[in-house]
């Protein structure tokens, strides 16, 4: 093969190659920008529900530590008082609600040697920082921390306040010692009941019941001794978060409505009874 058929036969080979090779794909501006617009449509979708799943489970878990480290102090108190109950320490002994001074050192014994506090407000109140927590989604306004109640700060952020409506401790039903609020983050907001802010009630024998509980629903019931079951059960049943709304929505309800009137003081109820799930 001469010089001119060599050259001939590699040109051949060269135009062919370049007619069968792949055209190169791109995108179009248009393409891209509709692409990024899907995305992001996807995204403002998606990206709030998680990060408020994530919120919701990040209260949860401090209402359980809460939950848990309250109780062992309080039982870890009165055991190291040589007593068998809360009543027997004297700790509980007179009214809170008139924030009368000469009450404050029963309760602060009790606290200071209970848990680990970063700050006693005594009964001073914390209206400087919080003094309104509002109700989820619902106009009226609850005040706790207020000096109606003893208050500090725990050195795991947890703001507590404790109020005893009567001048003998543990008397309540004949077994409540006092309502105890928490916001298990302190000042931080949203300082919204059944979100971050929570209403308990603390047993003689040192443990916790939540309110809109039926085990609250039982303790109103010691004021129907006597009556016939089904007086008793009408009487009581609105005391369970079941059976009434205010206490933290319709349980078929995911969210609560702004005309809900939903207070939010027995989400911790809610909450408890569906296996540490705020699924609302």
């Amino acid at each position: 093969m001469n010089f001119k058929e060599t050259s001939g036969h590699w040109l051949g080979i060269f135009v062919h190659a370049k007619k069968t090779a792949p055209k190169k794909l791109g995108f179009t501006l248009a393409e891209v920008l509709i692409t990024l617009g899907v995305i992001g449509i996807v995204a403002a979708l998606t990206i709030p529900p998680l990060v408020a799943n994530y919120q919701k489970s990040v209260y949860v878990t401090q209402l359980q530590k809460f939950y848990a480290e309250f109780q062992v102090g309080a039982k870890s108190y009165y055991a190291s008082q040589d007593c068998q109950d809360l009543k027997c320490t004297g700790s509980f002994d007179g009214a809170t609600a008139w924030a009368i001074p000469s009450l404050e050192p029963n309760l602060e014994d009790f606290v200071s040697k209970s848990f680990k506090i970063t700050k006693s407000y005594g009964f001073e109140g914390t209206y400087d920082v919080a003094a309104r927590y509002l109700a989820y989604a619902w106009d009226q306004s609850q005040y706790c921390f207020t000096n109606a109640q003893y208050s500090f700060m725990t050195a795991d952020g947890f703001l507590v306040g404790i109020q005893t409506d009567t001048s003998e401790g543990c008397v309540i039903f004949d077994n409540v010692c006092a309502t105890v609020y928490v916001d298990i983050n302190g000042f931080k907001g949203p300082n919204i009941f059944g979100r971050d802010a929570f209403q308990f009630y603390l047993l003689n024998d040192g443990s916790l019941i939540a309110e809109g509980s039926k085990q609250w629903q039982k303790e109103q019931a010691q004021n129907w001794v006597g009556f016939p079951d089904e007086v008793i059960e009408s009487a009581t049943s609105p005391y369970y978060w079941r059976n009434n709304p205010n206490e933290c929505g319709d349980p078929a309800s995911k969210a609560f409505k702004p005309d809900d009137y939903v207070q939010g003081i027995g989400c911790a109820a809610r909450i408890m009874e569906n296996g540490w799930k705020m699924d609302y």
